[in-house]
């Protein structure tokens, strides 16, 4: 195991990405050993060749056949086993993880276990978005990456057309892998220059030497945070390769295990198991406008950040417009909506957010408006996304859930707070926020 460990000399892998492409080559020495190549294989000499002087076609290619996609699969059922650990590897959760794929774009995506139950319905509705019936939330990670694991572990096109792409090979054990690296290397796209600082890997896809056989990658991030997804073992289904057994590491301890218990194609699928039940919740799909256009920083002034609230006046009417006027006598609400303009004026700790690498080199700037609900101590959750460019989004949600306000009282009791953020990203200038009330 030591000199399997000395052999990952790649200073763009981490130590637990050097780790688990040794357990990628136990695996994949098994594997080769009980199964023969395909006659439909490409020649390795094919595969490297175009690997080599055209990774992004290298990539498209291989993901015709790697995860579940494409309008020629039929409708399906796919059940997987999951168990997740802690620090120390013991299981803190167990459960299954089901999808129903229906007549596109109809599907069906649950999570069942002691810690999260949650089922989402995509492609019933007219409008862009899913409905929820059990947990309101997102799946936590790392059941968030499941889904993708399974559909669609390869970056599309979008992302192929806008980062830079670097090859590089190397050796898990005695197994050779061929890596592609994706960066954030605009000066091709937007005119930037190719400055070291600013290119950042995002994102790393390992395959079998001479073959387009994903075997370990790290999930296209704009923020890595060190967690690699392991295809220990593979098989095909409708021409599709799926792992049959996944291994997510994230910071160089195991965090969750899947297993394939099955997958069937259906020639149909009952309407009732793709139709959201009454009390599920819908949730839109928001598309956030185009960016503004950048503005020009001064000269010697490093990017900074500037983050205000939307210019909204006090409420006119409403139980919001009651706070402080000595009514008395009726319970409080459980929860009231203000507008941002007043949020603003309750805060007492801000946190400024990031800014993420990839927009500065990309001179991106840009508003991410937040729904923030401000508990009773004045504390933040259930923050969701209301607009926003995708690339600021995480950096402003992880700013603000650090915010703490001065409690909402009505009444002389504290009530829970239904309000928006907006948090204003530009490159120069001080960083401040903007009373929204001068």
């Amino acid at each position: 195991m030591r000199k399997e460990r000395r052999i990952c000399t790649l200073v763009w892998l981490t130590r637990q990405a050097c780790l688990l492409l040794s357990l990628v080559a136990g695996a994949t020495a098994q594997q080769n050993a009980a199964t023969s190549e395909a006659p439909s294989t490409p020649k390795a000499a094919d595969v490297t060749d175009l690997l080599h002087t055209n990774p992004a076609a290298f990539l498209a290619e291989a993901s015709r056949h790697i995860g579940l996609q494409g309008a020629d699969l039929p409708q399906l059922r796919l059940k997987v086993s999951f168990k997740v650990l802690d620090e120390d590897g013991k299981v803190k959760d167990s459960g299954i993880f089901e999808e129903y794929r229906g007549l596109l774009p109809k599907i069906r995506i649950g999570y069942s276990s002691n810690a999260f139950t949650s089922t989402t319905y995509e492609g019933v509705s007219e409008q862009l978005g899913e409905y929820r019936a059990g947990a309101q939330t997102p799946p936590p990670w790392p059941l968030s990456e499941l889904p993708a694991a399974f559909g669609n572990p390869l970056p599309d096109n979008f992302f192929l057309s806008r980062y830079g792409l670097d090859v590089t090979e190397t050796k898990a054990g005695d197994v050779a892998l061929s890596c592609v690296k994706l960066l954030t290397r605009f000066s091709s796209i937007d005119g930037v220059p190719a400055d070291p600082s600013r290119i950042v890997t995002v994102g790393v896809f390992c395959f079998e030497h001479g073959k387009n056989e994903l075997r370990a990658y790290m999930p296209l991030s704009l923020r890595p945070a060190g967690i690699v997804v392991t295809r220990l073992n593979t098989t095909e289904f409708q021409g599709k390769s799926i792992p049959t057994d996944l291994l997510l590491i994230k910071a160089g301890k195991a965090a969750l295990t899947a297993h394939l218990e099955s997958i069937e194609a259906l020639t149909s699928i009952d309407d009732t198991l793709l139709t959201p039940p009454a009390d599920a919740k819908f949730y839109p799909t928001i598309i956030p406008p185009p960016p503004p256009p950048p503005a020009e920083a001064s000269a010697g002034t490093p990017n900074q950040i500037k983050v205000i609230s939307e210019r909204l006046g006090p409420p006119t009417s409403g139980l919001a417009g009651m706070a402080g006027s000595g009514a008395s006598g009726a319970a409080p609400p459980e929860r009231v909506t203000i507008s941002g303009g007043i949020a603003v004026g309750m805060l007492l700790h801000q946190v400024a957010p990031d800014y993420p690498p990839i927009a500065k080199a990309m001179k991106l700037q840009g508003t991410v408006v937040l729904q923030a609900t401000l508990m009773k101590d004045g504390t933040i959750d259930n923050l969701q996304v209301i607009s926003g460019s995708p690339i600021l989004q995480q950096a402003a949600i992880d700013a603000v859930k650090q915010w703490v306000y001065k409690p909402y009282t009505l009444n002389g009791e504290p009530v829970e707070v239904q309000t928006t953020v907006n948090v204003i990203f530009t490159l120069g200038g001080p960083a401040k926020e903007e009373n929204p009330n001068p």
